[in-house]
């Protein structure tokens, strides 16, 4: 497994309540293509949820970062698609910017 941007037993990116870590990794297809994985670990380093990213090849330039509600954001600067994941009791849900038009969600800043 890669990690990127992370020492070893440190998890790359701390979220603003200090209760997840997340980092990306990658996994190869049969094809031998591989594709990005979002990694969310909690504060003892276990990890409790891995999202595979399959429409999105390591290929692709992509970004994440936290929000200050503790939203995990991911960019793909190529195609310029932006979604978030948030934990709802104890599973981690992916939605598109805009899911809800009742909310006005801004993306954190990604860091370059």
């Amino acid at each position: 497994m890669l990690f990127f941007g992370c020492e070893k037993d440190d998890g790359c990116l701390l979220s603003p309540s200090e209760e997840y870590k997340v980092f990306l990794s990658t996994k190869e297809k049969a094809n031998g293509t591989s594709y990005w994985v979002i990694n969310i670990l909690d504060i003892q380093q276990n990890i409790v949820s891995t999202i595979e990213m399959q429409d999105y090849p390591v290929s692709l330039v992509v970004k994440i970062n936290w929000d200050d509600s503790n939203r995990l954001w991911f960019q793909c600067s190529e195609d310029h698609s932006c979604f978030y994941l948030e934990k709802e009791q104890d599973y981690w849900f992916i939605y598109p910017l805009g899911f809800d038009s009742n909310t006005q969600l801004t993306a954190p800043v990604f860091p370059e």
